[in-house]
This record gives C-alpha cells, structure tokens and sequence, in this order.
C-alpha cells in the first residue's frame, strides 16, 4: 500500500492522495478535497501553476492586471508603435531634456535665417530689368550669366509667393552653360566672420521657387572648400515648390554662399529663401523691415 500523506501539488489546505488501488479511503480525505477545490485558488503553493498556453488569446484584459505591475522588462523591444499611443498623450514632462534634436523638427518651427532681404523684398536699385553679368539685383543677391545664355532679372509683384510682396522673376535663355543667381558671405566685407562661425557645421537652404519648365531650376550651395553642390530640381509643374538643400560645411571653408541653379531655358520665380543651421529646414520667417534693410545697407 502506498499513501502520500500531502500532495505536493497542492499545500494549503493540505491533503492525502491515494497511490494504489488498496490504499485506505477516509473521509477526511473528501473533506479536505471538497475544502481545496472550493477555494480553486492557484496562488503560490495552492495548486498546480496555469502555463500561458492554456490561456485562450484575447481573454485577459486590462482589468485583470493590477495597475503598475507591468515593468519594462515585461515588454519587447520595439512592441509599442505609434499607433498605441493616443495623439496628445505625450507631455513635456514625459520627454527628457535635450531629447528633440534637430532632425526631428519640422519646417513651421522658426529659426534664424542666416540669409539678407531672403524675402526679395528690398529693390535699393530699382525692380529691373537687370541683365548685366555680374550685377546685383534684389539686395545682396548677385547673378552670373554663363557663356551664350542670357537674362532678365525683375522684381515681381504678381507671382509672388503666399504672403510675400514680390519675388524675383527670372527669364533665362539657356547658352549651355550653368547660370547662378547667388549670395555669397566671403565677399561680404560687413560679414567676415560668417564663414568662420558655419565651419564644422550643418547647415540647410531653402527656397521657393515656381517654373513651368522641368529640371531647369535647381538650389545648392557652393564654397571654395566644399564645391558646388545643388539638390532636387523643380518638377516643372507650374507651382511654387520649396526645393531644399542640406550640407555640413567644411572646417577648413574660406568662401561661402547659396545658389539658385539654372540649366534650361526658363522663366522662374523665387521666393522666400531660408539658410538655417541644422539638418532640417525651415519655413521662411520674416525679418522686421528695419532689421532686413539695415543688414543690406552697407
């Protein structure tokens, strides 16, 4: 005969389980069975633990988990998504300091623009036509005209862009050869020093511009360190679309300044350009018209 006098299964309340068919049966065997079942407790020590595979899918809900019990360890990598989080959930508090980097804002957050009349507000010269090589047109924007082409440079009150005055409005006739409107820094005896602080650094250029041709009209930047370098050209769908350019300038830059690139025969206007620090663009935000003028004025 053989008698397990407490089942090892289940502890409290305790009772004997029979192991062979000769073994003695007592009563208080019942009653402690009734007693252990009654309860179905299946805490530590009271009953054989539910493994998570006899747990249907979908059966446990929120209600069932006592608030703070779920701790980081409880969750995979990579489990929570975007789409679990309800929108306005996130709170300053919940973002540690210096966590936004600047690659994660967008264009309608303002920053200084590093550029003069990036507007094409201020004319000091007149609103054109410009069509010398070489000569200024809307303040501190210079034009060069490569070998063959030509153009015409004017202020223009009727294509500008949202909530501008003017923009410049460019008629070019391609030469086969690259023609740049452009402003530089190192050239710029009142800004000596621009060049020197933007080194190592990463900056961004923007700008509107609208043509109707494709591939004509590109943005990029040029330095005697760097090079030239432009970004995606403009569709050509006849709207006004802010082409970008991104760059780290070199530490050991010398001359500086961004370009509007034109490749074929076109008629552009460009608007609201911005050059920013930082990996990300930025919206075009005005200067006051006292602050604008005074950085053109010489």
């Amino acid at each position: 005969m053989a008698r397990i006098e407490t089942d090892p299964n289940y502890t409290a309340p305790t009772f004997p389980r029979a192991t062979a068919a000769t073994d003695l049966f007592k009563k208080e065997d019942v009653q402690n069975l009734a007693a252990a079942i009654s309860t179905h407790d299946h805490s530590t020590g009271k009953g054989v633990a539910i493994p998570f595979t006899s747990i249907p899918a979908g059966t446990i809900t929120s209600g069932m988990i006592a608030d703070a019990t779920i701790v980081a360890t409880d969750i995979a990598d990579g489990a929570i998504t975007s789409a679990k989080i309800a929108d306005g959930t996130i709170a300053t508090v919940d973002i540690a300091n210096a966590a936004v980097t600047n690659a994660k804002l967008g264009p309608d957050t303002a920053r200084v623009n590093l550029l003069a009349n990036g507007g094409f507000e201020i004319w000091q010269r007149g609103t054109g036509p410009f069509t010398l090589n070489g000569a200024y047109c809307a303040d501190r924007w210079l034009y060069s005209i490569g070998p063959g082409g030509t153009i015409s440079v004017i202020a223009d009150a009727t294509n500008n862009d949202t909530a501008s005055r003017v923009c410049a409005a460019v008629t070019y006739t391609h030469g086969g050869n690259l023609t740049l409107l452009y402003q530089p820094f190192a050239s710029q005896g009142d800004l000596p020093g621009l060049v020197q602080q933007l080194r190592g650094k990463q900056v961004t250029f923007s700008m509107r511009v609208k043509t109707s041709t494709a591939g004509a009209v590109s943005i990029g930047v040029y330095g005697t360190a760097h090079g030239r370098a432009t970004g995606t050209p403009h569709t050509g769908n006849g709207t006004y679309q802010t082409l970008t350019y991104s760059t780290t300038v070199p530490v050991n830059e010398t001359s500086f300044q961004v370009e509007v690139s034109f490749s074929a025969s076109c008629t552009a206007y460009v608007d609201n350009a911005m050059l920013v620090v930082g990996s990300q663009s930025a919206d075009y935000a005005p200067l006051h018209p006292a602050d604008d003028l005074a950085r053109c004025l010489r």
